[in-house]
Formats: C-alpha cells, sequence, structure tokens
C-alpha cells in the first residue's frame, strides 16, 4: 500500500514537471525553497520538522521521520552523479517549507539575508529571499549607480530605475524594475529606453504619454502616442532628453531566465504602493495610466490590485456598467483562498438579488449562505475538507457571513491569480468586448463587481445537498433557467475561455458546450504556479482587446500554458 506522504510527494513533484527537472534547477541554484504548507492536510504531526540526506544509493543519513523517509522511494533514481543531496522539512511562522540543497547541508538555515560578495557580476541568491523592503533597499545600496551609456552591463540582468528628484529620506527611489526576456540582449534593452522608439519600449511609452499629459496635451493625441498611432518625432527626442538628463540605475547579473522573471515579479509587488516608496508629490508618472499614477512605479505588469488602505465602499466600485450586448467572449477564472478582509463595505444582509448579474442563481446562492452560516461545529467536521485546523476556520469565518460586509468580488479575492491581474478601473473600457467572471464555490458564477463578504469554501467540501459543492453547481448550471439568463445576457457571445482548476472545470461541467469553450492549462502549473500565469495570461488578453482563439493560444504558449 502506498504511504499517505509518498503520494503526496509524488504529487508535488510531479507538479514541479517531474524530480529530474527540480534536481536539475539545483543544480545551478545550490538550493531551492517550497512552500508545502498543504501538507497539513494529511493530519496534524507534534513537529513537522525533519530532514534526509539521499544518494543514489538511497538514504545516507536521517530519515527519523516518516514524513521525510517516503523520500526514499522517489528520488534516488533521479540521482546521477556522487552527490548528496539534503532535503529538510521545517515549519516556520505558521508555515511549511521544503528546502532542498545539494553536497552538504548549508551553514545557513533559514530565510534571514546573506550579505553580497559581488555585487553587480555573478549572481548571490540571497536576493531570492528578500521579502522585505527595507531588506532590499540594504541591498542594493553598494551597486554602483549609472548612467546612459556605460558599457559595464551584464548579458543578462534585472534592473533598477531610479529618477531625478524622487528621493525618499534622502536616498535615491526605485522608479521601475525590469529585465530582459531575451537572452543576451540586456545591454540592448536598456539602451532602448534612452534612445530609440516607444514602439520598442513600452517604458519610453509611458514616459512619453505622462510628457504629454503634464503640458497639457489632450486625450486624443496622448492615445495616439500610446497606441502607436501618428508620427511624433520630436517628443521622441523629447524623451530622449528626458531619459538622458533624470534617469539613472543600476544591474545585477542573473544569467538564467526563469529567476529573472521571479525576481522581478516579486519587487515589483513588494515596491508598489508601499508607504516608503511613496513618489514626490511633483512626479511626473502622476501624469500616467494607472497604475503608474498611483502605484510609484513605471511599471504594470506584475503591479499588484492597490492593497494599502483597501476601505473600498460597494458603492464606489460597483462598476458593472458595461453593454453586455457588445460581449464576444467571457473569461471564467476560479476565486482564491487569500481574501481582504475587515474592509468597509455595504452590509451583505442588505443586499438582495438585484445587486447581482445571474439573478437566476439568487436561491442557490441563498440556499449555500443559510446552510453554512448555521452549521453546527460538530457538523463542520464532516462538512468541510482537510484537517482541523482547515475545518475550525472555516466553520468560524462561514458563521458570520451574514453580519460581514461587502465588496466586489475582484477586491475581495487576492490570491496569485489576482495579484498578477493587474486590475485597474479603465481595464472593462479597454476591453469592451470581453467579459471577466468568477467562479465562486459560494457564490457560483460571479460578475467581477458583484459584492461578496468574507467566506471559505472549497469545490470539495459537501453542499447542503450532501453531495459535493462542485457536483452541485454542475447541476444548478444545467438548469433551463440559468441558461436562457445566460444565453439573454450575452446574446452575441462567440468564446469562452476557462482559467480553472479541474475542480472548478468540473463544477462547469457541460453547462457551456453551446459555444465554443476553451481550457487553458498551465504546464509546469500546481497550486501556486497555474494562478499567476492564468493571471498573466488574462493581463495581456485584456489590455491588448484579444479574443480570438488562435491569438490566445499564442499568449497562452508564452505563459508555458496550452489551450484546447
Amino acid at each position: 500500500m502506498v504511504s499517505k506522504y509518498l503520494s503526496f510527494w509524488a504529487s508535488f513533484f510531479n507538479n514541479k514537471g517531474g524530480v529530474k527537472k527540480v534536481l536539475d534547477e539545483l543544480q545551478s541554484i545550490g538550493y531551492l525553497y517550497y512552500d508545502i504548507t498543504n501538507i497539513r492536510s494529511l493530519g496534524e504531526r507534534n513537529s513537522w520538522h525533519g530532514k534526509v540526506n539521499m544518494t543514489k544509493n538511497g538514504i545516507s543519513s536521517g530519515g527519523e521521520m516518516v514524513h521525510v523517509n517516503a523520500l526514499k522511494n522517489l528520488i534516488p533514481e533521479f540521482i546521477s552523479d556522487n552527490s548528496e543531496y539534503n532535503f529538510k522539512v521545517f515549519e516556520k511562522q505558521g508555515s511549511i517549507y521544503l528546502k532542498i540543497s545539494r553536497d552538504g547541508p548549508s551553514k545557513k538555515q533559514d530565510f534571514s539575508l546573506l550579505s553580497p560578495k559581488k555585487h553587480g557580476s555573478s549572481l548571490d541568491y540571497s536576493i531570492l529571499r528578500i521579502q522585505q523592503f527595507d531588506d532590499l533597499i540594504s541591498y542594493l545600496e553598494n551597486l554602483p549607480i549609472k548612467k546612459w551609456p556605460d558599457d559595464n552591463i551584464p548579458l543578462n540582468g534585472i534592473y533598477l530605475f531610479y529618477e531625478k528628484g524622487e528621493k525618499i529620506n534622502g536616498k535615491p527611489r526605485i522608479v521601475r524594475v525590469g529585465i530582459n526576456t531575451e537572452d543576451g540582449n540586456f545591454k540592448k534593452r536598456i539602451h532602448s529606453h534612452y534612445k530609440g522608439s516607444h514602439k520598442s519600449s513600452v517604458f519610453r511609452k509611458h514616459v512619453g504619454y505622462a510628457i504629454l499629459g503634464q503640458e497639457g496635451v489632450n486625450d486624443k493625441i496622448r492615445n495616439e502616442w500610446y497606441n502607436e498611432k501618428g508620427k511624433f518625432k520630436d517628443m521622441e527626442h523629447n524623451v530622449d532628453r528626458y531619459f538622458n538628463g533624470s534617469f539613472t540605475y543600476k544591474t545585477i547579473e542573473i544569467a538564467q531566465k526563469n529567476l529573472r522573471s521571479q525576481i522581478e515579479q516579486q519587487w515589483i509587488q513588494l515596491l508598489s504602493f508601499h508607504p516608503k516608496n511613496k513618489p514626490s508629490k511633483t512626479w511626473l508618472g502622476k501624469y500616467g495610466k494607472e497604475p503608474i499614477s498611483s502605484s510609484g512605479l513605471w511599471n504594470i505588469n506584475h503591479v499588484p490590485i492597490k492593497k494599502i488602505n483597501i476601505v473600498t465602499t460597494l458603492e464606489n466600485n460597483n462598476t458593472n456598467n458595461q453593454d453586455t450586448n457588445k460581449v464576444k467572449s467571457i473569461f471564467i477564472i476560479g476565486c482564491s483562498a487569500g481574501k481582504h478582509k475587515n474592509v468597509k463595505g455595504k452590509m451583505f444582509k442588505d443586499l438582495d438579488k438585484s445587486d447581482y448579474l445571474f439573478k437566476s442563481l439568487s436561491e442557490s446562492r441563498k440556499k449555500m449562505v443559510t446552510y453554512y452560516s448555521n452549521l453546527k461545529q460538530e457538523d463542520s467536521q464532516k462538512t468541510y475538507l482537510g484537517n482541523s485546523l482547515r475545518k475550525s476556520r472555516a466553520w468560524q469565518s462561514n458563521m458570520n457571513i451574514i453580519n460581514d460586509t461587502s465588496i466586489p468580488a475582484i477586491n475581495r479575492y487576492n490570491g496569485n491569480l489576482y495579484k498578477n491581474l493587474n486590475w485597474t478601473s479603465d481595464l472593462t473600457e479597454k476591453s469592451k468586448e470581453s467579459k471577466v467572471l468568477i467562479l465562486s464555490a459560494m457564490f457560483g458564477l460571479l460578475d467581477f463587481s458583484d459584492p461578496i463578504p468574507n467566506y471559505e469554501l472549497m469545490m470539495n467540501d459537501k453542499s447542503p445537498y450532501e453531495n459535493s459543492v462542485k457536483i452541485q453547481w454542475k447541476q444548478t448550471f444545467q438548469t433551463s433557467y440559468f441558461q436562457s439568463e445566460f444565453k439573454k445576457i450575452f446574446p452575441n457571445l462567440q468564446y469562452i475561455y476557462l482559467l480553472l482548476s479541474d475542480s472548478y472545470y468540473s463544477a462547469l461541467g457541460p453547462a457551456f458546450k453551446k459555444y465554443s469553450t476553451h481550457k487553458i492549462n498551465v504546464i509546469d502549473g500546481g497550486t501556486s504556479n497555474s494562478p499567476i500565469r492564468w493571471g498573466r495570461i488574462l493581463n495581456t488578453v485584456l489590455r491588448n482587446k484579444v479574443i480570438i482563439p488562435e491569438e490566445i493560444k499564442k499568449i497562452a504558449k508564452s505563459e508555458n500554458s496550452t489551450m484546447f
């Protein structure tokens, strides 16, 4: 009989592309960290700490704890050299992590910051563990600051731009983070910002748009610049002068493309809207598009929904004013376990079905909310999946649904997909032919602006009808009253794109078989990576107004995803 821990590890490594892929990546990095907190679903232990060291011949030391000992049946056959590989599971601040290293344990067994030994040349992997704003600033402090032109630029890397007049406590403030996506052209990438065309540098495009706004140029001309229409020779010269007179930068060499992308995303999300990285009142970027004007960075990709002081009210954010007659494509994404809590909004108990796009689901929603908000604690043990901690948390969250405040669904969820979607208020204006719907385990199919309270529910939990939640919604979506309402709301719909996990996908069932329906799967997916990729894909699709399957398939491929 296969142990539950061996099954867990097999599934874990499969989601990472296989044991061989992980060990190959380890060769270039030296060590890897993974969040494996979901191992708790197998049942609680007195301690999750444990380690095992292995060679191609099996365990060389350690392995006393059964949950790490199970790795002996999975790892050795993929070790092709004489090295010793070290696997350590440990708890830190309530989460459980797996650390993998090679040729003996590392002297550092936690996430503390290492001092960089050689700034600006070979990569110091401690930067992968930078989690705090002050750690990032401290790390960058001794890097040389550069002005263009500069020949001392690595082949591949990450850059951080600084801007004249932008300072925090007397020190230069970071205003943009970027990388080269094409190997070997890092210097060319930086040069394209300082000298060239806004058609080849989105950074120049944003700066030029802001300069035109500062000069009082009307929106029609600004949008022509931004949409690459017309001739702007003099404007290109103005942008050249601004870059050469205002911007400096620092670089860090990073050879691996996937690591560049990972660090870029982490640092943009860390710096965006950060109170210690606030722009000055006269910053040029305030004339830029959102989220540039409010985030403090000349970046759009990877900038999360503003989470600092999120007190958005329902009345100010119900943007469900899209003409659904024009909608030709629908993108359905899943909800997330991560949610914004303790925010201002209208009380959920004061809402009615008129506040929602799909009125036909009101009775099903009422049934769900009534059931879970009145569930007895002893019954929660057989209703919710997972360990005792998760069951208790879900029961407590759902007991308070009726008296919780409600905000638009797009603002409520803050999981990895939503952090990478970069949702801004003008996005619906950019994509009038597309519509984003959210599939919720508690509320079914939602418009992005439908108001919802905080809750916790999964598709595999038990429904009020004794079956699973996903089966219950599957049956509801196939009813004639939902089908007719859906068709009435979207009379000209052509395509439906599903960016969903398997359990959420199965909840929809054959509900949309009458339409050209496509599912997007992430090749190197998993519970954390798939939502990130889906968020990026959807962000690109909406901002570029793409609705045709052939084009979306290309965008999906660029994010290591397939569409069928």
